[in-house]
């Protein structure tokens, strides 16, 4: 399945470490596509250099391990409420819970 990260997911990841987080990215990449828009990446790198003390060099790395080419996972709750079919939009307790632990 193609699975669409929101910039909060790769925050979580990049700067926060998140142990569940990576276990998703993880997951995501073994058995799934991970697809990130051109404006996530834009936005990721706009928060990044205005909130955050890191290398952006640092930034392309980690951006470069993803393959960039319908699940949108994201920890923003604005997004919860949105009543569309596709793609189908999760947190990420919520597609690990779906899509990982039930195998």
């Amino acid at each position: 399945m193609r699975v669409m990260l929101d910039t909060n997911i790769l925050i979580s990841s990049f700067i926060f470490k998140s142990k569940k987080i990576n276990e998703l990215i993880n997951e995501l990449s073994k058995n799934h596509e991970i697809v990130i828009c051109s404006y996530t990446i834009e936005e990721l790198k706009e928060l990044i250099k205005s909130k955050f003390q890191v290398d952006e060099k640092a930034l392309d790395e980690f951006l470069r391990d993803f393959p960039y080419d319908d699940v949108f996972i994201t920890g923003d709750k604005d997004f919860m409420g949105v009543k569309i079919e596709r793609p189908e939009i999760m947190t990420v307790s919520k597609f690990l819970e779906k899509y990982c632990y039930s195998k």
